[in-house]
């Protein structure tokens, strides 16, 4: 029989064998009614460690602190929740709606008893039998201290920590994927960076200028491995030039959202295409027909009238594919033969088209883009002079009253709601007799809009990147007049320009080559006369006298 703190008789039933007698302390009579609270056990091995730095005074923190101690103890050693070994938090206090994952804890130091049965140093929570387990540490009736019972709301629990289970992460980064890899790819990398997005390049050469800001996959783009890779790698794809195969293009949109969607990509990809789609769309083009053989070429040829252009229905671009026909019969190197002879071979291969030629006033264009919502807008209207087809030059805003400007963006609107176009695209125009013709649809950055990196307050590089991201569309507005100087074959000295108020040089990092664009400057300026002698100045220096004199003459016009 063993006997209570009252002095009144049990039986205690069978124990284990490290239960033995209840043994009180040595002074529990010189405590007197506080015989049953702590005393001072002496620390060991088996007891309570080090004690634990903490300030001198106690510090309250955001949070409720710990629970009450209490009597109620069945949980014994339980492990904490799965999911990363993390246990649970009490309950959340006023104003919190949840809960968070916490690490299991101990409560307070194991001090014991003075009536705590033998082998009292071991786990705070663990019961000695079916009676005197332990009660509170200090004494004191455990039913007033119920989570129910206490004194008003408990404060707020501290603020969630996201590294915690079940925590906030942060949103996952966007990798755009850019099938070519040549200094659109690259602007549009250096564009898109700092909307936090990464980028991977596929092209055929490894020596493609983008691979100098973003990683790459090298293969042709009808390599359904090389694109497998491209794919797995990604989360939205989109191009920075028109003549990636159409088929290359859908097989990758049943894989990652592709922007422009392969039905734009391919609708700009073939002229005669494009052209049928402009004329059902009420948009004026210049005549034009296909073209399958010689005989075909001598029909359109006197359908259309001489002059007129022949070109290849698809890869053609920057003056490629294209045959001046001057008249139909003769030695003067612009004939139908010669124009056959030049051109014939593509016929069965990407086929021809003949189109009017147009004695136009002014090349316009519309760089313009239109969000994954359906959201259309624009940069004002730009003026461009090519030589021998490739563009030279461009100026913004281009003179134009308010009814063309407003033509042109109808055109454009129109154009792109009609294929559900996403992203940044170009409508070049031709301005005929106060008309606006339609030339060709460029489902890509353009190279007329290139000023709009600093003439405006969102460049269309940026801007088609947050379409294709699904990001709100920046502002289009001007930063006052610019002008945009094609490089072509080899890059000029850039003091001249970088010597100017309102200069800006950009190197593509491309290899000097006939024909090939390898850079471009653009000067800004808020007023037109000083931004005129500024590329007089530049022109002066350069020897681009002739480069920059159309636009001079535009600007004091």
């Amino acid at each position: 029989m063993d006997r209570n703190r009252h002095g009144r008789k049990y039986r205690c039933p069978a124990r284990r064998h490290r239960h033995g007698l209840a043994l009180g302390l040595g002074d529990d009579a010189a405590r007197r009614l506080a015989a049953g609270s702590a005393g001072h056990r002496a620390r060991g091995a088996g007891g309570v460690g080090a004690p634990h730095a903490r300030p001198p005074v106690r510090i309250r923190g955001l949070g409720a602190g710990p629970r009450p101690a209490r009597d109620h103890r069945r949980r014994r050693r339980r492990r904490a929740p799965a999911g990363d070994a993390r246990g649970q938090d009490r309950g959340a206090g006023a104003g919190r709606p949840g809960a968070e994952q916490g690490a299991e804890r101990h409560g307070f130091a194991a001090v014991d008893r003075a009536d705590a049965g033998r082998d009292s140093g071991r786990h705070l929570r663990h019961r000695q039998c079916g009676r005197l387990q332990r009660g509170l540490v200090r004494g004191g009736n455990a039913r007033l201290l119920r989570s129910g019972d206490r004194h008003g709301p408990g404060g707020l629990p501290r603020a969630p920590d996201v590294g915690r289970a079940g925590g906030r992460r942060p949103a996952p980064v966007i990798t755009v994927g850019i099938l070519g890899g040549g200094q659109l790819a690259r602007m549009l990398a250096l564009s898109g960076a700092p909307l936090g997005l990464r980028f991977l390049v596929m092209d055929t050469s490894p020596d493609a200028c983008a691979g100098q800001f973003a990683p790459m996959v090298v293969g042709d783009y009808r390599d359904e491995t090389a694109l497998a890779e491209f794919a797995s790698r990604v989360d939205v794809a989109t191009f920075d030039f028109e003549n990636v195969p159409a088929e290359s293009a859908r097989w990758l949109a049943e894989r990652v959202p592709v922007f422009p969607s392969p039905r734009a990509l391919a609708t700009a990809q073939d002229r005669l295409a494009e052209k049928t789609l402009f004329r059902e769309l009420g948009i004026p083009v210049p005549d034009f027909v296909p073209v399958d053989s010689r005989e075909e070429l001598e029909a359109a040829v006197a359908h259309v009238g001489a002059p007129c252009i022949l070109k290849t229905r698809r890869l053609g671009y920057d003056g490629k594919g294209q045959f001046r026909i001057r008249q139909t019969r003769g030695n003067g190197g612009a004939s139908v033969d010669d124009a056959w002879e030049a051109l014939g071979a593509q016929a069965e291969k990407v086929g021809l088209i003949v189109e009017a030629f147009v004695p136009f006033e002014r090349e316009l264009s519309v760089v313009a883009m239109r969000g994954r919502d359906g959201e259309f807008r624009s940069w004002p209207l730009t003026e461009n002079w090519h030589v021998d087809g490739v563009l030279s030059a461009s100026l913004a805003p281009a003179r134009v009253d308010d009814a063309m400007a407003a033509q042109a963006l109808g055109h454009a609107q129109r154009l792109a709601d009609a294929v559900g176009y996403v992203g940044v695209f170009a409508l070049e125009l031709f301005q005929r007799d106060g008309v606006l013709l339609a030339n060709e649809l460029a489902p890509r950055v353009h190279n007329s809009g290139h000023w709009t990196i600093e003439g405006s307050e969102t460049s269309q590089f940026e801007n088609h990147m947050r379409a294709v991201a699904g990001l709100p569309l920046g502002d289009t507005r001007m930063l006052g007049h610019a002008c945009m100087l094609n490089w072509i074959g080899a890059m000029p000295d850039p003091a001249p320009v970088l010597a100017e108020s309102g200069g800006h040089w950009h190197d593509y990092g491309k290899a000097p080559r006939e024909g090939r664009k390898v850079g471009h400057a653009t000067l800004r300026s808020d007023d037109p006369a000083a931004l005129a002698q500024a590329l007089e100045r530049v022109g002066a220096t350069l020897g681009r006298e002739a480069q920059v004199a159309p636009v001079v003459a535009r600007l004091r016009g």
